[in-house]
């Protein structure tokens, strides 16, 4: 049996915290799932456990051959975490959150199905009459001939060549979400590459960024509450620019609550939301640039017991993707930047009742290739370097709150074939995971090679300065 660990932060518990109940929510045995319901299990919270402090231990073990499986968790439809299997061998919750998922009586996970570029999936959704903030969570993940997008080369390459049965549509890709069918926001994803990805061996024991724990991304819908405050049923759309099959997505709507109010209003005063620009250059035989760039901007008032609040929203993406394609050599060195920037004013006295900007960068860069030895033999050759980089600024001008995380990984992998007989193999993965934030610090350097590690260095780096 073989252990395989995600290079993050421990869960923070408060210092001399004891839990208050230990419960087993479920014990299954999952196979053969694909398609089929899933596991279901009561829950309600422990008498005489007033903490406000949960935490789920997901322990399991994988035998037999399952092959990067997508796997998600829900509760009461509100999905809570998103991962899948191995290879073989700080701000007030919200008052409401309602999910924007599939309902219960179907045949697979609760997350809808994108299979296409103009596929769109919606859910039908009406929010308390007090309500006067709401962000979306949206969950997103990619499978099938779209598990490695941001390898795909364009349409015209594939044409060329008559490579049938390539996937294609090129390497850009846009989750869009849409609100009673207009454009809103969107998510320009991060690569998570599964563990299957490139060359399995680089990932064990140490995982692909994000391939464990798979991010979300936050759309703050507070602008437009002026629309949807009305009592009725209202729509949410998502579809996936240039997508092919197939696209796992759902969401969760957080909601804030005016408990002073049985009613708010408020009305949208700015929507800027023009669409990406998309451009494709062909600098020669085989190699392309791929270049995108779009921009959200949006502004709308609340009326509510806190005051008249109006809130900005900005959102911008850039893109960039270098792919050279040259006989067995496959090279790719990808750049998606991403911000997302919310400010919310009350008019009198001016100032700030929250802030919160995040600013993403998410680099890539992987080269493949087949080195033929002669006699029915070659090697295939891999690099790939991954980075989700993160800084987040939240609260307001009198208790601001700042957390960045750099975290970035290097890897190498090496497979020998006689003919389609593997004949030898060697992985080896670096990966630096730095947290630097208000009240909280962390560090993790660990390398791997051949299964094993053989650097671990984790611990808090900021402590020195804090005695200080």
């Amino acid at each position: 049996m073989f252990s395989i660990s995600r290079i993050t932060k421990p869960i923070k518990i408060p210092p001399k915290a004891k839990p208050c109940a230990s419960l087993l929510l479920l014990q299954h045995d999952f196979g053969y799932t694909y398609g089929k319901s899933p596991a279901l299990v009561n829950y309600k919270p422990p008498r005489n456990c007033p903490s406000k402090h949960f935490s789920i231990e997901w322990e399991s073990t994988a035998e037999g051959f399952q092959f990067d499986r997508i796997f998600g968790v829900w509760l009461s439809g509100v999905e809570i975490f998103r991962s899948c299997t191995a290879e073989p061998t700080p701000s007030d919750p919200a008052d409401l959150i309602m999910r924007i998922s599939r309902n219960l009586s179907l045949n697979d996970g609760l997350w809808f199905l994108v299979e296409n570029s103009t596929d769109t999936q919606s859910k039908k959704f009406t929010i308390p009459r007090n309500s006067y903030r709401a962000v979306l969570e949206v969950y997103v993940s990619f499978h099938s001939k779209d598990k490695f997008w941001y390898a795909h080369p364009p349409n015209e390459y594939i044409n060329a060549y008559n490579l049938t049965g390539t996937p294609g549509n090129g390497p850009f890709r846009e989750v869009v979400v849409r609100l009673n069918g207009d454009e809103i926001g969107a998510v320009w994803p991060f690569t998570v590459v599964f563990t299957g990805g490139l060359n399995p061996l680089i990932w064990r024991p140490v995982t692909a960024i994000g391939s464990f724990d798979l991010p979300s991304y936050d759309i703050e819908i507070t602008p437009f509450l002026g629309k949807i405050l009305d009592g009725k049923q209202h729509e949410f759309g998502f579809g996936v620019t240039n997508a092919l099959n197939e696209w796992y997505r759902d969401a969760n709507l957080h909601i804030w609550l005016d408990h002073e109010s049985d009613a708010t209003t408020g009305e949208l005063i700015r929507n800027i939301t023009p669409p990406s620009k998309i451009s494709l250059v062909s600098k020669k035989k085989g190699s392309y640039i791929t270049s995108a760039i779009r921009s959200f901007s949006v502004s709308g008032w609340v009326k509510s017991s806190h005051g008249n609040i109006t809130t900005n929203s900005f959102q911008d993406f850039s893109f960039t993707n270098r792919m050279t394609m040259h006989g067995s050599s496959h090279t790719v060195n990808q750049t998606i930047d991403a911000s997302s920037r919310v400010y919310a004013i009350v008019p009198s006295p001016s100032s700030y009742m929250y802030t919160f900007e995040r600013y993403q960068n998410f680099p890539l860069s992987f080269h493949a290739e087949n080195v033929p030895l002669g006699h029915d033999s070659h090697t295939a050759l891999s690099y790939i370097s991954l980075g989700f980089n993160e800084k987040r600024l939240a609260g307001s001008s009198s208790s601001p709150w700042v957390s960045s995380v750099l975290n970035n990984s290097q890897g190498q992998g090496v497979l020998n074939y006689s003919g389609s007989s593997v004949t030898g193999a060697l992985g080896r993965i670096q990966q630096v995971y730095y947290l630097n934030g208000s009240d909280e610090c962390y560090l993790w350097n660990v390398t791997s090679s051949a299964d094993t590690i053989v650097y671990n260095m984790s611990g808090d780096p900021c402590q020195p300065k804090r005695q200080h």
